[in-house]
Parts: C-alpha cells; sequence; structure tokens
C-alpha cells in the first residue's frame, strides 16, 4: 500500500554544494570543489568563479562553478532554478544536474556569456526551494510519523516534487484498517510538527557514493 501525505512544515534546513561564502574567491581554482560537495547552508545568494562553460545542441549553455549554492535534482527532490550574473552578463539557470561529483547549471544567457575564471554571484530562487525542501522534509516527517506508530512498512520511494508529491511503502496492511491509520498518521505527524523538533543530516559513503541521510528527532 503506498500512503500519500503532504505537510508543510515552517522548521528545515536546506542543503547546497560548495563551501562557505563570504565573498568570490580570489583566483579561481583548476577544479570544482569537490571535498565540501555535500556541505550545509541556508544562504540562497553567494559569489563564485566560472570554471567552464559549454553549448548545448539545444542552444543552452552548461556552466560548472568553484562552488555553489544550487541544489541539483536528486533524492527525490527537484532541482532549484535562479539567476548567475556579473556586471555585464545574466545566466537563467533552468536546472540543475549532479554528473561524476560536480554540479552542472543549465541554462540560457539574456546577457553574455561569461569568461572562463571569472567571478559571479548566485541568486537561486528562495520561494522554489523553500517550497521543495518543506516538501522533502515532509516525506522524512512522515516516515517518523510511521515509525512512531510502529507500522513495520518497508519505504520504497519518495517524490518530494510539488506536482502530487508521495511516499510509498512496501508492505501488507488490512484494507479496512487503512482510513484509521490515515488519520493517526496526521495526527501524529502534526504533534512532531508541534514539538518543533531540530531536523539534521549526515553524509556516508554507501556503495561508493556520498548519500545524505536526513533525521527528524
Amino acid at each position: 500500500m503506498a500512503i500519500g501525505l503532504i505537510l508543510l512544515i515552517s522548521r528545515i534546513v536546506a542543503t547546497c554544494y560548495g563551501g562557505p561564502f563570504s565573498g568570490p574567491p580570489s583566483a579561481p581554482p583548476h577544479e570544482p570543489d569537490e571535498a565540501h560537495l555535500f556541505g550545509r547552508c541556508v544562504s540562497v545568494q553567494g559569489g563564485a568563479v566560472i570554471l567552464s562553460l559549454h553549448p548545448t545542441t539545444d542552444g543552452r549553455y552548461e556552466v560548472v562553478l568553484d562552488q555553489t549554492l544550487f541544489h541539483p535534482q536528486g533524492g527525490g527532490q527537484p532541482y532549484d532554478q535562479g539567476e548567475i550574473s556579473s556586471d555585464q552578463e545574466k545566466f537563467f539557470v533552468e536546472e540543475v544536474r549532479f554528473r561524476d561529483n560536480v554540479v552542472v547549471h543549465i541554462g540560457r544567457f539574456s546577457a553574455g556569456p561569461f569568461s572562463v575564471g571569472q567571478s559571479a554571484q548566485m541568486a537561486v530562487d528562495e520561494t522554489r526551494r523553500a517550497l521543495n525542501r518543506r516538501n522533502h522534509s515532509a516525506g522524512h516527517l512522515i516516515d517518523s510519523a510511521l515509525t512512531s506508530l510502529g507500522v513495520s512498512l518497508v519505504p520504497t520511494k519518495g517524490f518530494h516534487f510539488p506536482e502530487g508529491p508521495y511516499v510509498e511503502y512496501q508492505g501488507i496492511f488490512a484494507e479496512n484498517e487503512r482510513e484509521a491509520m490515515r488519520e493517526n498518521l496526521e495526527v501524529e505527524a502534526n504533534r512532531l510538527v508541534q514539538r518543533n523538533l531540530p531536523v539534521t543530516f549526515r553524509t556516508e559513503q554507501i556503495e561508493g557514493k556520498n548519500v545524505r541521510i536526513v533525521t527528524i528527532s
């Protein structure tokens, strides 16, 4: 059985990719700052350096930065959008992908393009980010609520997009108990929200990949 429930919560933690932002680096590094790719921040604006840019077959560009605040699509959550700009150039980020430990920003220039080594400013669409991260956190909240209720279903999938977000579980659940379960789940989830529990995360190496594990407790 799949149980779907949307809960928007106000206390959440955003994630970002790259190091801390105190202004543009003094000189461009030779490769993306992968050591901090799974860092943590709540910033939606910051500086970076253009490492590479390449035109695509559909008339767009792929831009790689030395560090980034843009969240790539993954883990059931859609990518960030926003702008990367300088005094003369402006690039609208339409989508963000994670390829071979590098975050790739895909979009179009309204003025530009950039030059490699150039400093630029990032501005993430904060409204889109807030909705995506709340939907994602709500999925973890549902799992915490199920655990609190002692329900032994196996989580199989989380879809945290605004268009019909849900979490899916595998297991046997009596049909005549489903409505009561749904009501109990909503009550427990709202109880957890009212407790204003901290949201934390850690990263682990699983099958050679950095995996972010979020905990609400």
